[in-house]
């Protein structure tokens, strides 16, 4: 078409009339060049797999399209109008009108499944998945029709309890969906194929991989995953009991969407009869705190799971070669669970609960000495792990972390570092993830909400003694004790003693009780006759015990008035190792406090003949 253009308008300017054109041969190089841009791409997808026949049944229609364009036109006799446009414009009309058709017939079977979808989830996870966010699209197949697993089991001298869960999990199981159970053998001694028979392995779709030096669980975890063949990959510690009906919600929510993890409500098992304890309790979800640990937070609105407690997941196999699995520079064990969180929320994934599958786990018990751990867990390598995953995913809020006494092995000239990361940059640049700041947009309800990121810090002094709110941790030297508030002299430097508002109000928003800054204490009073506590925070303001507040006139306010917060009356001492007084529970601040030897606490008597429901007249242990 350019080159007869060219032609004619050479012929016109040396003034020879111009060729002239058959109709029909320029209806059909026109339509010829139109069909060949809508046959082309899609034809190209198609033979990579990416499209499919869909696809080329939608240029095939566009071909149509195009012809029944072009009687239209001829109909209204609009041909010569037409004509007066440049062949670029006439065919990029065309294209908006033939994609639109294709778009409608290719999305029209899907608009039910998305009609379907709550608005949350369309919202927060659609968007979130969008295939367009990350690397390559996983086939259809996978996407849709996702139907086997690959069982993990990461064993370190787990004796008994192998053979136990690898009977529970074949037992709930549909044999349909159990593709295999990879038994990943971490240098147990005696090794676990002694103790289980080849039989046994070939009855239950089981497979052994074996360490001959111990790697940790991390590299243990990731040797599995890697040697799984399953449409998706389910890792499960090795002393389990998936419960009937475990693998339904699991496929279905991992077929609605290929990056999304999801987690089992995980309950308590009897380490004795292997009996689920009770179906209900179980812990789902889990939150990050500022020196990359992480706290159960079940209470947690939704079904999203802000950080998953790592022992028990699932994930497509199609995500877990995505995302490079875990950082297989991490040691031993620990913040597997960080970087795997963060690297999913931050790279296109999402992480939901898998309402309706239950898996009971054995819990470590000091008193039944069988559930105890048989193998090392280094303290290094667990803050390394845990420090290496905030640098590797929060970006400068990762200073935040360094500043913490626990890792101050670790900043310059310290006997400690986290690694080269390179890795887990490779992951970054190719998956094009987000910074922190998408982490703490996704989740500010709970950030902001709850006062884990508090505008504003402070500290308390009491009037009378002129000594500020203080609290005593949990720990004196190598011994664990409760952690409490005591009244101290006042720092401006003592991160003890600076407090901000926590925990959600019940009507929206922060704050119902106080926090110490950094710390994961808050303060609480769990009865009426019980202690002032320093607890760790509960977050979503379900709980009365941790409603404190400080009112415009100045006093600590326990619900709503009920109580206020003092300090305990003493005897003047000129003692210097004098205990500094505790800050108590009193009842309109007009009680009289006695030390209780009984409880190691004090009991505040009130005036005579009051009856508070104590279940003494008269008196309130505090």
């Amino acid at each position: 078409e350019v080159a007869v253009s060219e032609t004619r308008l050479m012929r016109a300017s040396h003034g020879f009339p111009a060729f002239p054109e058959d109709p029909i041969a320029a209806f059909v190089r026109q339509l010829t060049l139109r069909a060949g841009l809508f046959w082309a791409p899609p034809l190209l997808a198609a033979l990579f797999g990416l499209w499919g026949w869909p696809a080329v049944g939608c240029a095939f229609v566009a071909t149509l399209g195009t012809c029944a364009e072009a009687a239209v036109i001829a109909r209204l006799q609009l041909a010569k109008p037409v004509r007066r446009l440049p062949l670029v414009t006439r065919l990029l009309f065309a294209f908006v009108l033939d994609a639109s058709l294709c778009c409608w017939l290719l999305l029209a079977p899907a608009l039910p499944r998305l009609n379907a979808l709550g608005e949350g989830e369309r919202e927060a996870g659609w968007a979130a998945a969008a295939p367009a966010a990350v690397g390559k699209s996983p086939s259809a197949a996978l996407w849709r029709e996702l139907a086997t697993l690959s069982v993990v089991l990461p064993c370190a001298n787990e004796g008994d309890f192998v053979r136990k869960t690898v009977d529970a999990i074949f037992a709930a199981t549909p044999a349909e969906v159990l593709r295999e159970i990879i038994i990943v053998d971490d240098a147990s001694k005696p090794p676990i194929e002694q103790g289980i028979t080849a039989d046994f392995l070939t009855q239950h779709k089981a497979r052994i991989l074996r360490h001959s030096t111990s790697q940790g669980l991390i590299r243990t975890k990731k040797h599995g995953g890697d040697a799984a063949v399953g449409d998706a990959i389910v890792f499960l510690d090795c002393h389990v009991r998936p419960m009937e009906g475990w693998a339904g919600p699991i496929i279905k929510n991992l077929q609605e969407n290929p990056r999304r993890i999801v987690v089992p409500s995980i309950t308590a098992l009897d380490p004795d009869t292997w009996q689920e304890i009770s179906p209900y309790g179980g812990g789902t979800k889990m939150c990050l705190t500022w020196n990359a640990d992480f706290v159960w937070c079940n209470s947690y609105p939704g079904p999203y799971v802000p950080i998953m407690s790592g022992g028990l997941l699932a994930i497509t196999r199609f995500w877990w070669e995505e995302t490079g699995g875990y950082d297989e520079h991490m040691l031993s064990w620990g913040g597997e669970n960080l970087d795997q969180s963060l690297r999913t929320w931050l790279c296109g994934g999402e992480i939901m609960v898998a309402e309706g599958s239950r898996v009971a786990h054995m819990w470590r018990d000091p008193a039944k000495p069988k559930t105890m751990l048989h193998y090392a867990i280094p303290t290094d390598h667990v803050r390394r792990n845990r420090l290496r995953a905030s640098q590797a995913w929060l970006g400068p809020w990762a200073e935040k972390v360094k500043s913490f006494p626990e890792f101050e092995d670790f900043l310059d000239g310290g006997r400690l570092e986290v690694g080269d990361l390179s890795n887990v940059e490779s992951f970054r640049k190719r998956l094009k993830c987000h910074g922190f700041e998408e982490y703490l947009d996704r989740f500010q309800d709970l950030y902001f909400g709850t006062g884990r990121l508090p505008s504003t810090t402070f500290h308390l002094r009491e009037r009378t003694t002129g000594f500020c709110l203080n609290l005593v941790p949990g720990w004196h030297g190598s011994q664990k004790t409760e952690a409490r508030f005591v009244l101290a002299p006042c720092s401006a430097r003592s991160e003890l003693q600076k407090l901000h508002g926590s925990n959600m109000n019940p009507q929206g928003g922060c704050c119902s009780g106080l926090q110490v800054w950094n710390w994961d204490h808050c303060m609480a009073v769990y009865e009426r006759r019980g202690s002032v506590n320093a607890d760790s925070c509960e977050g979503a303001g379900d709980v009365i015990a941790q409603r404190i507040r400080l009112d415009e006139g100045g006093a600590l306010v326990w619900e709503d008035r009920a109580a206020c917060i003092a300090p305990k009356e003493v005897a003047p001492s000129h003692d210097a190792q004098a205990a500094p007084p505790k800050a108590v529970l009193r009842e309109a601040c007009r009680a009289k406090v006695e030390d209780d030897a009984a409880s190691g606490g004090f009991r505040v008597v009130l005036p005579a003949g009051g009856d508070y429901g104590a279940g003494v007249p008269g008196q309130r242990l505090c």
